[in-house]
């Protein structure tokens, strides 16, 4: 739960449309349209500043943010 508090507001303040989000094995897995790049890159910038680690991957036109502590 640590690693929810740690990123919700980060994607709270952005407001980001995500496609789907999944928490599972402690990590966060957050798909969002390849429409928003830009946008994902900043959030992914402001993660990594939390003290988080964050991998990023390009699925079927779409970016996959996995985050975990």
């Amino acid at each position: 739960m640590q690693l929810l508090a740690k990123a919700g507001p980060i994607f709270q303040a952005n407001r980001l449309p995500f496609l789907s989000l999944d928490f599972a094995n402690n990590q966060l897995r957050v798909r969002f349209p390849a429409s928003v790049a830009a946008q994902v890159a900043n959030v992914k910038k402001h993660l990594s500043s939390a003290g988080l680690k964050v991998q990023q991957a390009s699925i079927n036109q779409q970016i996959e943010l996995t985050i975990s502590r």
